[in-house]
């Protein structure tokens, strides 16, 4: 068995002695909608049903799907009898058990993908462990943690072919996986390009016929198991909001208009929304030293993609990195799912989807990123060029953390 380099238990205790901290320093309900979330499962506890989203008032994410919030109600049930500020980080705490298993499943998906390429291993972590508005939501209560954590696992069934050698009941399996993960964000149907992808790859060799049929089996057995484990949460929405989403009546519709220029614009938002830190620290200060770094960044990892296409060995390339084509599948697919989830009930330019919605898939975000400066990033550098990565990101998450202290503004 391969040793781990030393980098990885950095990256890996850093990551989570950051959010530690941060489970304790982010002012109680400063988080995104944390409020709201809180009250969700209070909610449960004390009606002992679920909540109904009929107006968008102080309770706007009653329509969220209940899974992570049944997973809280045992732990506030418990503590009911404490004041609201050690229940909130009493279930903060559970949020950073999740983090924790996040970041540990991410290493296994990396280094299936990038079998011993430690650099992008260590790049692609990093960037999940210590991406500071990450760091952030990843403590505090919201559904998002557990719909990472779901994700994460998902992908690491999809990418481990040899976790259920028989396809039954690998796909089975990954059926209600993707269904407990729709209850836990209906946003994780997004899945469904990926497991029909890799449901074709295990159809077997043979005609595309034959294996597009046993593929398509596969996928059917999956999605089958996957509403029978969510389907009831689909159908109250549709019985209740009218669509499967569950979002209510009021919720705006876009109030740009469906152009080009303006679609490459809510991309950029998107992308730029992803860096931003919320309240302290957000649209100014700290943030801003670090934003524009992060976009030529960005652009690298973009330039170094497209420097991937132009090359004729492509294929090549993927073989060398198995999971490869899994995290570009996820990645484009949440990316386009939010699109469309803009376009539906966005409220104009900041509607079209903030970039937080990104974080289930945060261990995609990584490898691509990293993969995408790699190839950009000539040899003799890559070393020093992991190395200013490897200090800038954590550098970005303690100033964070400080302007939260009110140490420095």
């Amino acid at each position: 068995m391969r040793t781990k380099p030393k980098i990885i238990y950095f990256i890996f205790l850093l990551g989570l002695a950051l959010r530690l901290a941060l489970v304790f320093v982010v002012p109680p309900f400063a988080g995104p909608d944390e409020q709201c979330h809180y009250d969700y499962v209070k909610y449960l506890v004390e009606n002992k049903s679920l909540p109904v989203d009929v107006y968008q008032d102080a309770h706007y994410e009653y329509f969220q799907a209940p899974l992570y919030y049944l997973t809280l109600t045992p732990l506030y049930a418990l503590a009911e009898a404490q004041s609201p500020a050690f229940r909130l980080y009493l279930l903060r705490l559970f949020n950073f058990l999740l983090a924790a298993a996040i970041l540990w499943l991410g290493y296994l998906i990396l280094e299936r993908t990038f079998p011993g390429a430690d650099s992008l291993i260590a790049g692609g972590l990093a960037f999940a462990a210590w991406h500071p508005v990450y760091v952030r939501n990843s403590v505090c209560i919201n559904n998002d943690n557990l719909a990472a954590l779901i994700s994460a696992v998902l992908l690491y069934f999809l990418t481990n072919k040899d976790l259920i050698r028989k396809q039954f009941n690998k796909y089975a399996a990954i059926g209600l996986l993707w269904g407990l993960g729709v209850l836990a964000k209906t946003s994780l149907l997004a899945f469904a390009p990926l497991i029909l992808f890799s449901a074709y790859r295990d159809g077997g060799s043979g005609p595309f016929k034959i294996k597009g049929r046993k593929g398509a089996v596969l996928f059917l057995l999956a999605s089958a198991i996957a509403v029978l484990t969510c389907g009831f949460w689909l159908i109250r929405n549709q019985a209740l909001y009218g669509n499967l989403m569950g979002m209510g009546p009021y919720w705006p519709r876009p109030g740009a208009p469906f152009a080009p220029a303006f679609q490459l614009a809510s991309l950029k938002h998107t992308w730029v929304s992803f860096w931003r830190s919320f309240d302290q620290g957000g649209e100014s200060g700290i943030w801003n030293i670090f934003k524009y770094i992060w976009l030529i960044l960005t652009a690298g990892a973009g330039a170094g993609w497209v420097r991937w296409i132009l090359a004729r060995d492509k294929r090549v390339l993927l073989e060398r990195h198995p999971g490869l084509s899994n995290q570009i599948i996820l990645w484009l697919s949440f990316y386009a799912a939010g699109w469309l989830f803009g376009v539906r009930y966005g409220k104009g330019f900041h509607g079209f989807f903030d970039g937080r919605f990104l974080f289930a898939v945060m261990i995609p975000a990584g490898a691509l990123f990293a993969y995408g400066l790699e190839l950009l990033v000539p040899g003799t550098l890559k070393k020093h060029f992991w190395t200013a990565w490897a200090l800038l990101l954590p550098l970005n998450a303690g100033l964070l953390l400080l302007t939260m202290l009110k140490i420095i503004r």
